[in-house]
């Protein structure tokens, strides 16, 4: 499929409406976060071969959020060592999940 010009802007004014409803400094980071999915992922939402431009924009949301939760964890991990803060220990029956990766926890399983 080609790419169709203007689908993620089209998109983001179908919710022009929404900000305006937002407290100003939520309205702030609506723009700053719009701002980041026009720079990173525009292309690949216009890209997209869906027809139904929401998908791809919440696929979008969906990464920078994850990209700034990665950002973050590598920030407190790096502040953790440079503090010398211990990690919590691991005994043999904890275990690391995908979500405690997420969470930065760790869960005892029962053999």
């Amino acid at each position: 499929m080609t790419e169709q010009p203007g689908q993620l802007e089209e998109e983001i004014n179908s919710w022009k409406g929404f900000p305006w409803a937002l407290r100003k400094e939520d309205r702030e980071l609506w723009d700053v976060m719009i701002g980041e999915i026009r720079e990173r992922f525009g292309e690949a939402v216009g890209k997209s071969e869906k027809t139904f431009t929401t998908d791809p924009f919440f696929m979008s949301l969906l990464l920078l959020q994850h990209s700034k939760i990665n950002q973050l964890r590598g920030e407190l991990e790096s502040s953790r060592a440079e503090t010398s803060i211990p990690v919590a220990a691991t005994s043999k029956r904890a275990q690391r999940t995908p979500r405690d990766e997420v969470l930065g926890t760790t869960s005892e399983h029962n053999p």
